[in-house]
C-alpha cells in the first residue's frame, strides 16, 4: 500500500474493496439459488386455454421420406428406447411390460391398448389412410384427415394421464347430442422421432420434443379415439451435445493456471484477480452450464474492471494532490 496515502483514504479504499468483495459473493450466491430452482414446466402442467398451433418447418430441413423401409432394420434406431412410459395415480409403469403381464388395472387397461396400438400404427406409416380410425368425427371437423406418411421411428415415449375419465352429460350443439354418455380422458404425450421425414409432424426437428395433450373421446361401446390435441408452447431439446461443456472447465483451470504463474513473475495484483476470476468460473463450470459459465465470467469480470478503474481513479487523485 502506498505510504503517501492518508489514513482516511486508506480507509476509503479499503471500504470499497470490501464492498466490491461482498457485491461479487453476493451474485455468486444469488446464481447458487438460481441453479437450485427448477424453472422447468411440471410434467402434468395444464393445457394451454387458447388454441395454440406450433410453428412447422420447411420440408428441405427433413430426411427423405422411405415409404417402404422396414424401421427395425436401422441399427441406430434398434439401440434406441422403444418402451412405452405410462404414469397415473402417481405410479410409472413399462406400458408394454405391463399388457404382457397383464398386470394393469382395468381401469387404465383400455387406454394402454389404444396408445400400445397407436404407436405401433405410427411404427408402420399410413398407407392407405387407416391411421384416420385413431381419430374420432369431432376431429376431423377442424383438420384434414391424414394423408400418406412413411413409418415413423418414434422414440422415447411416454404418457401420463392427466384426469380421470368424465362423462359427457350434455352438449352445446344438437349434432353433438350423440355424445352425451360417452366419456373424456386428458393424457399428456411426449415422444421423440428419429430422423422425422417431416411426413406425420413437421413441428419437430432432430430429437426434439413438443408435448401433445391428447382427449380420448370412449363411446358407449368402449371404443376410444383422438378427439383433440392441443399443443405445450415450449420445445423440449436434448441433451447438450456440445463438446464445449467439456472443454470449457479445462479452458478456465488452465487460465487460472496461467495466471498464477504470471502473477509470481511479474507480481501484479490484476493478474491475480483475473485468475480469481477465471477460478471461480472453473468452479460454476463443473455442474453448471454454459449459460450460468459466461453469466458468472461476465459479473465476475465486471467486477474485477469495477476495481480497476476505481484504482485508476485514486492513483489520478494522488497525482493531482502531489501536484
Amino acid at each position: 500500500m502506498d505510504q503517501n496515502q492518508t489514513p482516511a483514504k486508506q480507509k476509503n479504499l479499503k471500504k470499497k474493496r470490501i464492498v466490491i468483495l461482498l457485491a461479487t459473493i453476493g451474485v455468486l450466491l444469488l446464481l447458487v439459488l438460481l441453479k437450485t430452482i427448477d424453472f422447468e414446466t411440471s410434467p402434468t402442467e395444464e393445457a394451454p386455454e387458447a388454441p395454440y398451433v406450433p410453428e412447422t418447418y420447411p420440408a428441405h430441413l427433413f430426411v427423405d421420406p422411405d415409404y417402404e423401409s422396414n424401421i427395425w432394420e436401422y441399427p441406430t434406431y434398434k439401440d434406441l428406447d422403444h418402451s412405452i412410459s405410462y404414469s397415473f395415480d402417481g405410479q410409472t409403469v413399462d406400458l408394454k411390460n405391463n399388457l404382457k403381464t397383464g398386470s394393469l388395472t382395468s381401469y387404465d387397461k383400455p387406454f394402454d391398448e389404444f396408445f400400445a396400438a397407436y404407436f405401433a400404427a405410427l411404427a408402420k406409416g399410413n398407407a392407405n389412410g387407416e391411421f384416420d380410425a385413431f381419430y374420432s368425427d369431432v376431429y376431423f371437423r377442424t383438420h384434414k384427415p391424414f394423408g400418406r406418411f412413411a413409418p415413423q421411428k418414434v422414440h422415447d415415449i411416454a404418457i401420463s394421464r392427466r384426469t380421470e375419465e368424465q362423462t359427457i352429460t350434455q352438449e352445446e350443439k344438437e349434432e353433438d347430442a350423440i355424445y352425451i354418455g360417452c366419456t373424456l380422458t386428458s393424457f399428456e404425450v411426449r415422444y421423440r422421432i428419429y430422423h422425422n421425414d417431416g411426413t406425420f409432424r413437421r413441428d419437430i426437428l432432430g430429437d426434439d420434443i413438443i408435448v401433445q395433450y391428447i382427449d380420448l373421446l370412449g363411446d358407449k361401446n368402449g371404443n376410444y379415439t383422438v378427439n383433440s390435441v392441443g399443443y405445450g408452447r415450449h420445445k423440449i431439446n436434448p441433451p447438450e451435445k456440445s463438446i464445449l461443456p467439456l472443454i470449457l472447465p479445462i479452458v478456465w483451470i488452465v487460465l487460472s493456471i496461467v495466471g498464477l504463474v504470471l502473477f509470481f513473475i511479474l507480481k501484479k495484483k490484476e493478474i491475480l484477480a483475473a485468475s480469481a476470476v477465471t477460478f471461480v468460473t472453473f468452479l460454476v463450470s463443473i455442474s453448471g452450464s454454459l449459460l450460468w459459465q459466461f453469466v458468472a465470467f461476465g459479473i465476475l469480470a465486471v467486477a474485477l474492471a469495477l476495481y480497476l478503474v476505481l484504482k485508476q481513479r485514486k492513483k489520478k487523485q494522488e497525482t493531482t494532490e502531489t501536484t
